[in-house]
């Protein structure tokens, strides 16, 4: 309350009070009363802070060292909103300031030592990268640098560069995998990523000199994947396997991007690029083989985390190859029919309407047929379904449902050996009627 009086009075900031400054007060507070209280992380302590940060943003780079003991400390649940409602305001008031690269790395020096110091304690290998950054401020990150001027974005993407290769490629390349380098790898790739994701660098109101040394970058960026990924071929890691493939997909994301911003013709397919799992024709750091490793290792571990990772980069490759429409194969079929035959069916449900765009008549109905098999009986899921506007708007999705459904209909209520209507139905073959 003594924060929230002080800045609504607003007692300037330079006022002195013998040999402490207001600011020297407000700083010694907030790092004290952090470093007394880090086992209980109460919800008023953390809005106290954050008020003070919004008080004064100019103290928040001086106190990243408890900034970043908190974000690794366990949080209770209680704790947890005022935790992100902090951490987005320690953004805002860094960037606000313009200081959002430096104190990046500043932070990220600071969490590695924090978490180095912790990795021996009992439990601290399960913690995880939404235990330090939750989703809602992966995306206020994201927020934030749609903010910043392009200098402070190519100066924090070098930044993140640098760490990535000091905290996660040069341990990986010695073959340490602790909990140190892991959190460190996804918290870095998990920045990066969303960097790559909220960059608008395909634009004419973009400078050419700005786009120059971002695509410096770049190719900066590959070289660090192509070593992460060489490593990782070899020594499976739910975690770093998910990083990784996440961090590859932003990267081919932005790099499609610039290719189609640019007008830059499409690159020539050979056969090996439409076998499933070679990434290549998108991401040629790493030569098929090596790709096709990684997809199996995937696939060879059913609880992996990285699955959706992973499906994530088949429909970018198939969205890349530019699947047609006319016909029954196209140069991404390969890749779509791996995919329904691995894809969790939830994961299919969500993605729908983004996958039936994408694949041909017959990948159409086999993954009509795989949800249907999965929810058939769940009316309010399909109910739901029928209201979203992108279904109602494809043609094939609905005309392929819509048959399928029928069929299941006829299924329960016709007679096995004498029902005409099944017989009927039998007699379409839905994927001749997609194609007209």
């Amino acid at each position: 309350k003594m924060v929230v009086i002080l800045d609504q009075s607003e007692v300037p900031l330079s006022i002195d009070y013998g040999t402490y400054t207001l600011e020297s007060w407000f700083m010694s507070l907030v790092i004290g009363t952090l470093s007394i209280n880090l086992t209980d992380l109460s919800p008023e302590l953390l809005k106290m802070v954050e008020n003070v940060f919004k008080y004064n943003p100019l103290i928040i780079e001086n106190c990243a060292k408890c900034i970043a003991d908190v974000m690794i400390c366990k949080k209770s649940d209680e704790a947890m909103k005022p935790y992100v409602s902090l951490t987005k305001t320690v953004l805002d008031g860094v960037s606000q300031i313009q200081r959002l690269p430096k104190f990046v790395s500043i932070l990220l020096n600071h969490l590695k030592r924090a978490i180095d110091a912790k990795s021996t304690q009992k439990n601290f290998e399960e913690t995880v990268l939404v235990d330090i950054i939750p989703e809602e401020l992966s995306e206020h990150f994201a927020d934030t640098i749609v903010m910043i001027p392009h200098s402070q974005i190519l100066a924090t993407f070098k930044d993140i560069l640098d760490h990535i290769q000091q905290d996660s490629i040069n341990p990986l390349e010695g073959s340490s995998t602790d909990i140190t380098v892991v959190l460190m790898t996804e918290i870095t790739n998990e920045l990066l990523r969303q960097l790559l994701f909220s960059v608008k660098i395909a634009d004419h109101s973009v400078p050419d000199n700005i786009k120059s040394k971002f695509n410096v970058l770049l190719q900066d960026l590959k070289i660090i994947l192509e070593k992460m990924g060489t490593v990782l071929v070899d020594d499976h890691n739910d975690r770093l396997l998910k990083s990784f493939l996440d961090v590859c997909h932003a990267s081919g994301a932005v790099n499609l991007m610039i290719e189609e911003y640019e007008g830059s013709p499409m690159k020539p397919i050979n056969k090996q690029d439409l076998v499933p799992f070679n990434f290549s024709y998108v991401h040629p750091y790493l030569p098929p083989q090596q790709w096709k490793r990684i997809g199996d290792s995937i696939v060879d571990h059913p609880n992996c985390t990285a699955h959706r990772s992973l499906y994530k980069m088949m429909v970018q490759k198939v969205e890349a190859v530019a699947q047609v429409e006319e016909g029954s194969e196209g140069p991404g079929t390969q890749t779509a029919r791996r995919l329904l035959s691995i894809s969790d069916p939830q994961w299919l449900w969500e993605e729908i309407t983004n996958l039936a765009p994408l694949f041909q008549a017959n990948e159409v109905v086999q993954l009509i047929t795989t949800l249907i098999e999965s929810f058939g009986n769940d009316q309010d899921r399909w109910l739901s379904l029928l209201k979203r506007d992108e279904f109602v708007e494809n043609r094939r999705l609905v005309l392929a449902l819509a048959l399928k459904l029928l069929n299941k209909v006829a299924d329960i209520i016709g007679n096995e050996h004498n029902d005409l209507g099944k017989e009927v139905l039998d007699e379409f073959k839905i994927e001749d009627l997609l194609e007209y």
